[in-house]
């Protein structure tokens, strides 16, 4: 029996595999346009929300002259002064303006009456979906100094997230009022091993006090955060643990660059962005070593009073020990907190002073009566006190006065509102970066008198770091029924709400302690290779904390 052939025009065995073929390359065109064309739609969509919330931005917020068509106003801010650029447009602006960084929009903000909703009350749970840190985008950056692996830290987690929530609780004891007081111990052994230093140099030769301010800051952190010794306060003509200060001052710059420009991360051939990815890779190695080494003492006891013993006996919710990663990036934030800003702060406050020989002579006064100076009388005064912190008020006041003047924190901070928000009597659009650039809400006229003198008397007045309207007129535009819009605070250089700054009461101890005990034996006069306060304004370079680029040189020169 044969074969039976395929009836005459039906499709032979080759020519349905062909037909097959055609019919699968159709579907699967037919499925890549579909998704292309959601893809295009979905893109398109974004795009025009994104141009709606610019135009209705600049609708209602003035704006700078843009610096760029695709990177809007990233340039300025990619300055290493940018602080000082913040605070020039706040100043010829207002207290509101609207700029662009690439594909970010953002509202700059100096009003005391807004800035409470950004630092306090929408940032903890269940408001933390109104506003939070704009961690996805922007500050995530900053893991790439802090960890070798991005894991996020209590800086840069979100707010209410269980590992900011953890760590914020867990670390918050090490700064409670008991181990301040231990801290201050090892303030004065550092600052003591300083000032035999600046003696042995001698008045003749100019010293970088930031260098030497954090390497004070180094010792007591090291104490203080990991119970370790770093000695570096032995010369101060050797690198401090392994040229530490380089490696943060170089890898926070390029992190700061960053911030506004991400694409850097994707410019290998520029030479600047390869030296700050060794400086970051360079200070990782730093503090896994001193991971290892904490670690290598075995579980901490609970009498512990380090950072670095809190950190390794907390616990998740399922019973699990923060693991090396997460650790190495704690280490981290406290390490750079613990030395780069209290550095920088006691030499910034160092140099003003320097500038105004009346100030100098009230704190020497202010001094004297609490026999504290060096004197041609008084050569051996006695040992400063922890009580006595709290007896300076002119000090305190010339400190504040330099963080004022001097924010190191100067750029500011941020939260992004991960829906439309009213923010008064404005609408910010979902995504919008809401910025308090610092040193522009420390230096304006709307806010201080004399903002750019140095007026240490300033902060003799009670609650001198509120805004006060000055006449009713203004407090019924302030809504003066709202007591916390009225006394919004206009000082904020560690932040403000939830996330302020949580080492800020050994930092203010620090800073207060070593300034009385440097002053209390030297005045200081600027070194002329500094160029003047013209040449060290313009030195300023924001590396997320502002910093002297090339240090704060000055000439230690004995009271008697």
């Amino acid at each position: 029996m044969g074969t039976a052939s395929a009836p005459a025009g039906w499709p032979t065995g080759s020519d349905r595999i062909k037909q097959d073929y055609v019919y699968a390359i159709a579907v699967v065109s037919s499925l890549f346009a579909i998704l292309f064309a959601r893809y295009v739609a979905r893109y398109m969509q974004a795009y025009i929300t994104w141009v709606q919330a610019g135009r209705l931005l600049s609708k209602q917020f003035p704006s700078p002259p843009s610096d760029s068509l695709i990177m809007g106003h990233a340039p300025s801010m990619q300055s290493p002064r940018n602080h000082r650029w913040l605070s020039d447009i706040h100043k010829q602006l207002g207290p509101l303006i609207y700029i662009r960084l690439a594909h970010n929009h953002c509202v700059l903000i100096t009003d005391p009456n807004l800035l409470p909703r950004i630092f306090d009350r929408a940032l903890y749970p269940p408001t933390s979906n109104v506003l939070d840190r704009p961690v996805d985008e922007m500050i995530k950056i900053i893991d790439l100094m802090t960890s070798d692996s991005g894991h996020s830290n209590l800086l840069t987690a979100k707010t209410g997230s269980q590992l900011w929530r953890l760590v914020r609780k867990g670390v918050a004891p090490a700064f409670n009022p008991q181990n301040i007081r231990q801290g201050f111990v090892y303030v004065l052994e550092a600052d003591y091993q300083l000032i035999e230093v600046l003696k042995g140099i001698g008045p003749e030769r100019a010293v970088d006090m930031d260098d030497a301010a954090q390497r004070t800051s180094l010792e007591v952190i090291g104490r203080v955060g990991f119970g370790k010794t770093f000695g570096c306060l032995e010369s101060l003509d050797h690198p401090a643990e392994g040229d530490a200060f380089k490696m943060v001052a170089v890898g926070l710059e390029e992190v700061a660059k960053r911030l506004s420009n991400p694409l850097r991360a994707y410019m290998p051939w520029n030479e600047e962005v390869r030296k700050g990815d060794r400086a970051m890779k360079s200070f990782q190695h730093l503090i896994r070593t001193l991971l290892k080494e904490v670690k290598a003492r075995g579980l901490p006891s609970e009498d512990d009073p380090t950072i670095a013993g809190h950190l390794l006996r907390l616990r998740d919710q399922s019973g699990q020990p923060l693991s090396d990663d997460a650790l190495h990036a704690e280490f981290s934030v406290m390490f750079i907190a613990g030395t780069d800003t209290t550095g920088h702060t006691i030499a910034n406050t160092l140099y003003l002073i320097s500038q105004h020989p009346d100030a100098d002579r009230k704190i020497a006064e202010e001094l004297d009566s609490l026999d504290l100076l060096v004197t041609r009388t008084r050569r051996a005064p006695r040992q400063l006190q922890y009580a006595d912190l709290s007896r300076m008020p002119y000090l305190s006041g010339a400190i504040r006065e330099s963080m004022r003047m001097m924010a190191v924190v100067g750029s500011g901070v941020g939260r992004v509102a991960k829906q439309e928000m009213q923010l008064g009597p404005y609408t910010i659009p979902k995504g919008t970066i809401l910025w308090a650039p610092i040193q522009a809400i420390h230096s304006s006229p709307a806010l201080w008198d004399q903002p750019d003198a140095f007026i240490p008397e300033r902060w003799m007045e009670d609650d001198a770091e509120f805004w006060k309207p000055s006449n009713a007129s203004a407090a019924d535009t302030a809504k003066a029924n709202d007591a916390e819009a009225v006394r919004g605070r206009r000082y904020l250089p560690f932040g403000d709400g939830m996330r302020s700054c949580v080492g800020q009461s050994l930092a203010k101890m620090n800073y207060t302690a070593t300034v009385a005990l440097l002053l209390s034996h030297f005045s200081f006069r600027l070194a002329d290779r500094m160029g003047g306060p013209e040449g060290v304004q313009a030195a300023e370079v924001s590396r997320i904390a502002v910093a002297p680029r090339n240090g704060m040189w000055l000439h230690a020169v004995p009271r008697a």
